[in-house]
């Protein structure tokens, strides 16, 4: 790839037309894979000169940037708040702090395996906002029924260190969580090729963007989960028979069990903590894939396929439990507020697909293994820029398309394997086909 290489310094308007452009940010995405100066044109002067002859670099003048989207649940629809955030509580006057055991569970799974407790200092509050107060949780089953679970009003007192040991503490889940995705994932025979090779790649050649990729996936998880009071000495906790309770379209009001929920307050402190660090991972890992999709000469085109792969999967689940949540939330006081704000998140994410689909292809640029698997095997196994394990991968799914293409099979639309298929994934479908699959 022919990179521009400036010979001597900048005069003076070109040096402030430079920091323009990189101080807004709107550099389009070819001036930036080749380094070379853009301008505010729609297209560009570059993108326009080679219109129709390019070699290689096809797609045309194109300014949303990898940093501009969100692929992470940033919002919390409880409290109305686009960024999720800490709350302030006015604590009881006199009231002492008190410990509490939690566990927490997988959504429609239940609790993580050999998972130890994790404590908190919590303590008793004054609810003084009427129906935005957290002390009690309602929702509507699928029938349609109101349902409400109310535990007393106790709030986390020390929120500023909540963080880390939610950080630390979940991290140290994250094997059980693959687990749950493995669980998942059973039936669908291109993700279970899939993520194996994502765990080899990880492993065997230290990939950060996968590493990051699995750790934002497992925190999606965790976070669309939900706490159980383990503690048997916390005055109030109240039990539940959820079963009784009705079918819900959110997996964490459908719990086939008997359950002490979380306080509705120390509930959605715990959802600030998982988003905060969401955030926290979502930058780090912007910052690593626009490291590969921007790096100079060749593409890593198969370590980007396979973490294009784990975001696009994470981005359908949780844009599908932001509209179950959205379900569940109709016929509530809080119906509206839910709605305004979920639905503003969903349309982030909405936007972001296309963004990354856009960088996808132009890390591409026309190459198509999996039509090269099928064509010319042998050119990709010697100028592929893949190892032995990731050739029989490429091979391996282009006999599945070849075999259960979209277009002619059908997976069932009910049922709990069907929640998360390859081939009804229309974002996932997408990344495969671009690719020659």
């Amino acid at each position: 790839m022919k990179v521009s290489k400036r010979k001597g310094p900048l005069q003076e308007k070109q040096r402030e037309k430079t920091h323009t452009m990189r101080k807004t940010k709107r550099i389009c995405v070819r001036c930036r894979f080749y380094k070379s100066g853009c301008d505010e044109g729609d297209p560009c002067q570059k993108c326009n000169k080679i219109e129709g002859h390019a070699r290689s670099f096809r797609e045309p003048c194109y300014r949303e940037h990898l940093e501009d989207t969100s692929i992470i649940r940033r919002c919390n629809g409880r409290e109305q708040q686009e960024e999720a955030e800490f709350l302030g509580y006015d604590w009881k006057p006199g009231s002492q702090l008190w410990e509490m055991d939690i566990l927490w569970n997988l959504p429609g799974y239940g609790r993580i395996p050999n998972a130890q407790p994790m404590r908190v200092a919590f303590r008793p509050y004054s609810p003084r906002r009427g129906s935005l107060d957290t002390a009690t949780s309602v929702w509507t089953t699928k029938e349609g029924d109101v349902c409400a679970v109310e535990q007393p009003a106790y709030a986390i007192y020390d929120t500023a260190n909540l963080v880390s040991a939610f950080e630390r503490y979940f991290s140290s889940l994250q094997p059980a969580i693959e687990a749950w995705i493995f669980d998942r994932i059973q039936h669908d025979e291109i993700a279970t090729h899939t993520y194996r090779e994502v765990f080899r790649m990880r492993s065997v050649h230290g990939s950060r963007a996968l590493d990051l990729a699995m750790r934002l996936q497992c925190l999606s998880v965790v976070s669309q989960g939900y706490g159980t009071v383990w503690s048997n000495n916390i005055p109030g906790i109240q039990e539940y028979d959820y079963r009784h309770l009705g079918r819900s379209d959110y997996e964490a009001y459908d719990r086939n069990s008997r359950d002490r929920p979380l306080p509705g307050a120390i509930t959605h402190q715990m959802d600030v903590a998982a988003v905060k660090y969401l955030r926290k991972l979502e930058k780090l890992f912007v910052k690593e894939l626009a490291s590969l999709i921007f790096k100079p000469k060749i593409k890593p085109w198969y370590e980007l396929f396979l973490t294009f792969y784990v975001i696009f999967w994470n981005l359908e689940y949780i844009n599908k439990g932001a509209k179950g949540y959205m379900k569940a939330k109709n016929g509530t006081l809080i119906e509206h507020q839910v709605n305004n704000v979920v639905n503003n998140q969903v349309k982030k994410w909405e936007f972001a697909f296309p963004v990354l689909l856009y960088h996808w292809r132009c890390t591409l640029r026309g190459y198509s293994p999996f039509k090269l698997a099928r064509d010319n095997p042998d050119e990709l196994r010697e100028r592929g820029h893949i190892d032995a394990e990731g050739f029989a991968y490429v091979t391996e799914i282009a006999k599945i398309f070849d075999r259960l293409s979209p277009d002619r099979f059908q997976p069932p639309l009910t049922g709990f394997s069907a929640t998360h298929h390859s081939f009804v994934s229309e974002w996932i479908t997408k990344l495969f086909k671009e690719a020659g699959a």
